[in-house]
């Protein structure tokens, strides 16, 4: 399968970052990263701080969830998901233009 035929969600899953929950029942624990690739995921939170201050189409999304309080790792998380979207997307675009 091509990363760029797939859909949105796909993507985000393959780099494997997405948080794993502690949920068992009713209760509902803190969500942690504890396995996937570290390098991937190291440089996409690089590439997310990047994007959260020059990218036109993160830089809003970053600043509405700094503006209702969300945490640091919180908004960055979103931003990489964001990011990964965003980047499917354009890889669309230009598979489309080639075609």
């Amino acid at each position: 399968m091509n990363w760029a035929d797939s859909n949105e969600t796909r993507p985000s899953l393959w780099s494997d970052w997405l948080p794993f929950n502690k949920d068992s029942g009713k209760s509902s624990g803190k969500r942690h990263f504890y396995a996937g690739r570290a390098k991937v995921r190291s440089c996409l939170f690089m590439a997310a701080k990047s994007a959260a201050r020059y990218n036109p189409v993160i830089k809003p999304c970053v600043e509405r969830l700094n503006d209702k309080g969300k945490p640091y790792k919180c908004v960055m998380v979103a931003a990489m998901r964001k990011l990964i979207a965003h980047l499917h997307s354009e890889l669309k675009d230009l598979q489309a233009e080639l075609a």
